[in-house]
């Protein structure tokens, strides 16, 4: 069971070549359709409302420690939570579900839908001048007429958290076709700009004016997060070295950067971090917390896993967690210091597999066994729910199944709301 989005580690990145392109016009709002038919992003937290279509709204439990039995079936799709709705980025549009009702409503683009379909990431849930909006991207094309030949957008749609009406639609033109596999997504809303990318094609746009600030096609692929105005990618240099460097939201130019090196991993850490590790596997010999703003090293914490993800608690801990090739490793870090909590595996604990964590509890299993952990010890806690959420919110849970295959693209999402 896991995220199917990139398992959960939010990744893309970039290079300084400028192109100003003008939006079309921005499309009216209209009713959301409902739907008949259908994994996964960081987490959004929840604002304390019931969903408006929810004919017994759902209730708030905090810690979390026990999901109801019903299951809801969520479509096919890069899956958001907010609140008690699980939002789905579709090839047919923006899919709303509401888990105590499984009604489903999808805001649907305005465009031709593209005959080859990228690879469409989570829909990203923000407040953008006021309005807590949820923006997807979605692939279009033109079909051409006569001698002129077809072409291409992407497509943001967005649709109002509280009514799950869709606010309006962004046409922005494309460098050229889509392929099948190649990530389509929007990377983050900051400050009311939304950061848009398609493989190496990268664009900002204000969704205020609906103007695209900037664009930037081929740049490098790896995006690691957006926070306080800045962009936090991935460069590789001639001599295979690595380089995290910060660019502008705003103008696309590079604000800081940090010295290559070589053997370096990244992680988005938290809300306004990154993790910058040296080493393999359960051997990590450097880590540096980074902040995303200036590239500042806010601290360096020692621990042992070189984390495959890492996830921010909503509260005030970051927990980090590796699990690829079956080798297991976590720790925690306070999200302001970045200063070690703790750390496993010990002389006398397993380290389980990280799943999530939620306002100060930590989501993981061993050995097919659930289990909870305290953020900030570390501990074993005795009220370990039944199922292993990859989200959760204090409305419901997400859970990705991979079902035998283990392939992020075979996994089936389901939803179940929280009773405990």
């Amino acid at each position: 069971m896991r995220l199917r989005f990139n398992s959960r580690v939010a990744a893309a990145g970039w290079t300084a070549l400028g192109l100003v392109v003008l939006l079309g016009c921005s499309k009216p709002g209209s009713e959301p359709e409902p739907r008949d038919t259908g994994q996964a992003s960081v987490s959004i937290p929840p604002k304390a409302v019931e969903s408006t279509l929810s004919p017994t709204p759902l209730r708030s439990h905090d810690p979390v420690t026990a999901f109801g039995e019903r299951e809801v079936r969520l479509p096919d799709g890069a899956v958001a939570l907010d609140a008690g709705t699980a939002w789905i980025s579709a090839w047919d549009g923006l899919i709303a579900v509401d888990i105590a009702s499984e009604k489903e409503m999808v805001s649907r683009p305005e465009g031709t839908r593209a005959r080859t379909q990228p690879k469409l990431g989570p829909p990203v849930v923000a407040d953008v001048s006021g309005r807590r909006l949820v923006v997807t991207a979605t692939a279009i094309e033109k079909p051409g007429t006569g001698t002129q030949r077809t072409s291409f957008a992407v497509e943001l749609v967005a649709a109002d958290a509280a009514t799950k009406e869709k606010v309006w639609n962004i046409e922005v033109p494309s460098h050229g076709g889509f392929e099948a596999g190649v990530d389509l997504r929007v990377v983050a809303v900051d400050r009311n700009i939304a950061v848009v990318l398609y493989g190496s094609d990268l664009w900002s746009v204000d969704l205020t004016t609906r103007a695209t600030l900037w664009a930037k096609p081929n740049a490098p692929s790896t995006i690691l997060t957006v926070a306080d105005g800045v962009i936090a990618t991935v460069l590789s240099t001639q001599f295979l070295e690595k380089q995290i460097v910060g660019l502008s939201v705003a103008s696309g130019r590079q604000v800081w950067g940090s010295v290559p090196e070589s053997d370096l991993k990244f992680v988005a850490a938290g809300p306004r971090h990154v993790l910058a590790t040296k080493g393999q596997d359960l051997l990590a010999n450097h880590t540096r917390l980074l902040e995303v703003a200036t590239g500042r090293t806010v601290a360096t914490p020692d621990v042992d896993p070189v984390p495959d993800t890492c996830s921010y608690d909503e509260a005030k801990t970051i927990v980090c967690g590796k699990y690829e090739f079956g080798q297991f490793g976590m720790f925690g870090l306070d999200a302001k210091s970045g200063a070690k909590l703790w750390e496993l595996p010990t002389s006398d604990r397993n380290a389980p597999r990280f799943h999530s964590a939620w306002h100060g509890v930590v989501y993981a299993g061993l050995n097919g066994t659930s289990l909870t952990l305290d953020a900030r010890t570390g501990r074993d806690r005795p009220d370990a729910p039944s199922q292993i959420p990859d989200l959760l919110n204090g409305f419901a849970g997400v859970f990705i199944d991979t079902g035998r295959t283990g392939r992020a693209d075979e996994t089936t999402a389901t939803a179940r709301e929280t009773s405990g």
